[in-house]
């Protein structure tokens, strides 16, 4: 099946840091490929929400592919050059990131288009993994 990769990009920045964000579901790319970028979805705060959704208010409704989804706000992420902080140094970024809780920041660069979608390029530059420990539930 051949895919239509014509792709063009409109200017666009915005920066956006999630405080306590939950990672809904482990990394992966859409097709399973080893690509380097991998989608990510954040549980986040309705403000937080609402930030991305006004950067997508210029994007035509009927091509709007949202990075607001009813789990969170949807970007990619490069296990590569992601810089993943712990106690305010750079660490290694661990394996198995779901349901862990985190801070993130996120970058808007641009809009992306195709003929029949549209959407924005979110990019998490930086993350910090906030160790949990869970409650004891008796």
């Amino acid at each position: 099946m051949a895919r239509n990769t014509a792709v063009s990009f409109s200017p666009a920045s915005g920066r956006i840091v999630l405080s306590n964000a939950r990672i809904c579901f482990e990394p992966s790319a859409y097709d399973g490929s080893e690509t380097a970028r991998r989608s990510i979805v954040f549980e986040v705060a309705d403000d937080d929400r609402a930030i991305v959704e006004g950067w997508e208010v210029g994007i035509d409704v009927t091509k709007l592919s949202s990075a607001v989804t009813k789990h969170g706000i949807r970007a990619k992420l490069d296990p590569q050059s992601v810089r993943c902080w712990q106690d305010k140094k750079m660490v290694p970024l661990p394996e198995g990131l779901k349901g862990s809780t985190c801070n993130a920041a996120l970058e808007l660069n641009g809009i992306w288009n195709t003929k029949s979608q549209s959407g924005l390029s979110l990019l998490c530059k930086d993350i910090e993994i906030i160790p949990t420990v869970a409650e004891y539930p008796f």
